[in-house]
């Protein structure tokens, strides 16, 4: 019996062994297969693309707009075809429009960030103040009405946000 016992983990450390070794070689094989593999997805998608961007040429050439018209000729060769041509880049004013309007926005986005956090921070402190009975009754009514004009001036800021988003949206950014 003792015999068989040492067998036996003689025998399992050989097969450990065989596995690691095969484990290793499945693992280089893997990587230079996934590789192939992810090569030739590429070349399907690129070729998808190419077909759709045919068919959305062919479809151009019903649109009302002359540019989209000549789009079939970029497709066929759009590194010797100039994007100007074309009438696909902005003119910059209208770029320097776009990031006028931009940054107004950010800039609002960011004072309505500000203004949420001081509301916050107000709130919180009118929350200690009611659970604390030492507070003085005026001071406390005197902060909740300045509470609630933060709240107000939230409000407004998302007001103008959203108008100004609306602008943004409109003017077709």
């Amino acid at each position: 019996m003792g015999g068989e016992m040492v067998m036996e983990l003689w025998f399992d450390s050989l097969r450990r062994i065989s596995r690691k070794s095969v484990s290793e070689t499945n693992k280089a094989v893997i990587g230079i297969l996934a590789y192939e593999v992810a090569s030739l997805m590429s070349k399907v998608i690129i070729e998808n693309f190419g077909s759709v961007a045919r068919s959305v040429a062919r479809l151009g050439k019903r649109c009302t707009d002359p540019v989209y018209h000549r789009f079939e000729n970029f497709i066929e060769d759009p590194v010797l075809n100039n994007f100007e041509w074309f009438g696909w880049e902005y003119r910059e004013k209208k770029m320097e429009r776009k990031l006028k309007k931009m940054k107004r926005f950010v800039a609002a986005t960011l004072q309505l960030s500000q203004e949420l956090e001081v509301l916050a921070e107000l709130e919180q402190t009118l929350r200690r103040m009611q659970v604390n009975a030492e507070f003085d009754r005026v001071k406390l009514l005197e902060f909740r009405q300045k509470v609630t004009w933060q709240r107000q001036e939230v409000k407004i800021y998302v007001k103008c946000l959203h108008w100004l988003e609306l602008m943004i949206i409109l003017s077709g950014s």
